[in-house]
């Protein structure tokens, strides 16, 4: 067998892939807890 290793995609840059996923998390977590408090207030 000739030829290198399949390409399994490590150039993806998994900090900003984490970085952008943290900041979709705390997004909405920042919705459901002011959709929360509003709920309580009313």
């Amino acid at each position: 067998m000739t030829g290198g290793l399949a390409n399994t995609g490590s150039d993806v840059p998994v900090a900003a892939l984490g970085t952008a996923a943290a900041v979709t998390a705390a997004a909405g977590a920042a919705v459901v807890f002011a959709m929360r408090r509003r709920r309580t207030e009313a």
